[in-house]
């Protein structure tokens, strides 16, 4: 167990018998009720399983983000929101589990629930998933696609998101020859897309 792992789980393990943890990226969103759709997994039978909310949408940044590509998608084990349940007596978190989290029902049982919106999953220049982009999805601008995740339930502020990608893939263009480029986290702007 890392030491993250190890500071979440003292901070997660309370009276309760079960707990949740769930991964998601700097550039990607859950749905307003994304902890109150996890929760009725949280239970100890669920021990050891992982949960995947995978309806969602995949948003696709243009270069200047002032048109992207908004596509519904249902994506069993998708990296954003997949959470992993743990008990007091077998205390790990999703960081334990979630390597190739693809295959993840190759390793442990999965739940897997696509009746509501969870997730916004974005792909641009700067991350894995953009290097991959097959489908742009229906084209909007981008005022009109924040309003339209809006009434689907996420509050993404994409000219926010526009200005934090822009300043990533300058970091990653200005960043020498490597296999690992680490950029901070702005945890304000992730509170943002998330609430």
């Amino acid at each position: 167990m890392s030491d993250l792992s190890s500071l979440i789980c003292q901070k997660m393990i309370t009276s309760q018998d079960a707990f949740g943890t769930f991964r998601i990226d700097d550039d990607d969103a859950v749905s307003q009720d994304f902890i109150a759709n996890l929760r009725r997994y949280v239970r100890p039978e669920h021990d050891d399983f992982c949960i995947s909310l995978c309806k969602g949408y995949i948003l696709d940044i243009a270069q200047t983000a002032e048109t992207v590509g908004l596509k519904a998608v249902i994506a069993p084990n998708a990296s954003v929101g997949l959470a992993y349940i743990s008990t007091r007596s077998n205390p790990r978190t999703i960081f334990d589990v979630s390597d190739r989290h693809v295959f993840m029902h190759k390793r442990r049982p999965v739940i897997q629930d696509a009746t509501k919106n969870a997730f916004v999953q974005t792909t641009h220049g700067g991350n894995d998933t953009g290097t991959r982009r097959a489908v742009r999805g229906r084209a909007f601008g981008a005022k009109r696609a924040t309003k339209l995740l809006r009434k689907l339930g996420f509050h993404v502020r994409l000219d926010k998101l526009s200005r934090q990608l822009a300043i990533i893939e300058q970091r990653a263009s200005a960043a020498p020859e490597t296999d690992l480029v680490v950029f901070p986290v702005d945890n304000r702007m992730l509170a943002q897309a998330a609430s």
